[in-house]
């Protein structure tokens, strides 16, 4: 069995899109997962499933999201221990994790677009990118950063956001 983690992107932040946690777990556990845990009320969830391979898993999850809820968040998956290895290898040191984003894509080359903001001088905005993965240091906070403001521009719909103390709560649960 591989732990996951499943990521929902723009699930729950306004009117629509809505998903009860409760109802995601349910689809997970009709899907063949187990020992399912949501974490926090935006779409993230840990489980253990005996596929260990993380396109035909999102695939299969992505196609029971589109029969059950009737729209297609995108869904990004991790094993917990490429997860872990992307915490591991966080650039800096911080002290707010509320001001550190990871933008998680589904592979690489999702992020390219981004390498356009690396020459530019952000100010006390930081960025990183390493692998599937983009480390954003938000100095001011994520809303008012023109970082974070102009990566999520570029990049769209290509990742999926979640907060430096979001991600170790999910390593946790």
């Amino acid at each position: 069995m591989t732990r996951w983690l499943a990521l929902l992107r723009g699930i729950n932040v306004g009117k629509a899109r809505r998903m009860a946690m409760a109802d995601w777990r349910e689809l997970l556990q009709a899907q063949g997962c187990r020992d399912v845990k949501s974490v926090l009320n935006s779409g993230n969830a840990v489980f253990e499933h005996a596929c260990s391979d993380a396109r035909l898993l999102g695939e299969q999850l992505q196609r029971g999201l589109g029969a059950r809820f009737g729209f297609e968040p995108r869904l990004t998956l991790r094993s917990i221990d490429k997860l872990r290895a992307e915490v591991e290898a966080m650039p800096w040191q911080v002290d707010d994790g509320s001001r550190l984003l990871l933008a998680f894509a589904r592979e690489a080359a999702d992020l390219r677009p981004a390498e356009a903001l690396l020459a530019r001088d952000w100010g006390p905005d930081r960025l990183q990118l390493r692998g599937a993965v983009a480390y954003l240091w938000c100095e001011a906070g994520v809303l008012d950063s023109p970082l974070s403001q102009a990566f999520s521009k570029l990049i769209g719909e290509q990742c999926t956001l979640r907060n430096w103390s979001t991600v170790n709560k999910c390593l946790l649960a």
